[in-house]
């Protein structure tokens, strides 16, 4: 091989080894109910009612938080109506403060809540609240566990955090290199 071609492959394989480490950077979920229970099972009778918060304390036991997954369901009349959220710290300090649409809920799936990523998350307390702007004809229910008249209400919410992954870079890796492989190969068979 001449120096050229060492040179390009070279660039490659780090150009490669770069996007890997940056695409490993990916989103988990971090379930804060029991999460034996499937989606149905988990009945949606928490009512936010208008004008009114629910509220969520939780300690973070992973570093960069990022963001929430919560199962809702709505129903009359939500147009134009809005649920803020917030989040705050154990000191009571407003970290985060946005609003979604009602319309935009996924009734009996997952709505993702974004917030900033909050740096350092890791053994931290948090308080999320949630108040409801819609009309008196809309309805805002949070689902919960089926246990609640035991346990009390625990809401179906998960909290996203970001974190590097070695297992997705390496296979970023495998998946680029056989992609390399597999057009080197083709180029082979039709110059012939």
């Amino acid at each position: 091989m001449n120096r050229k071609k060492i040179i390009c492959i070279l660039a490659l394989v780090i150009i490669t080894l770069v996007g890997g480490y940056f695409y490993a950077h990916i989103e988990k979920k971090h379930a804060l109910y029991n999460t034996g229970y499937s989606r149905g099972q988990l009945p949606a009778v928490l009512a936010i009612d208008k004008g009114k918060d629910l509220e969520y304390c939780f300690t973070c036991e992973d570093d960069k938080l990022s963001g929430f997954d919560i199962l809702m369901t709505t129903s009359g009349n939500i147009k134009g109506s809005r649920l803020e959220y917030s989040l705050y710290n154990d000191n009571n300090e407003k970290l985060f403060e946005s609003s979604i649409k009602l319309s935009k809920i996924k009734n009996g799936k997952f709505t993702r809540i974004k917030t900033d990523t909050i740096m350092d998350s890791a053994g931290k307390k948090f308080v999320l609240r949630f108040h409801n702007t819609s009309g008196e004809k809309g309805s805002l229910m949070a689902s919960v566990q089926p246990d609640f008249e035991a346990n009390g209400f625990v809401p179906a919410i998960s909290y996203r955090y970001k974190n590097w992954s070695l297992r997705t870079m390496i296979i970023f890796v495998f998946f680029v290199g056989y992609l390399a492989v597999f057009i080197v190969v083709l180029q082979k068979l039709f110059r012939k």
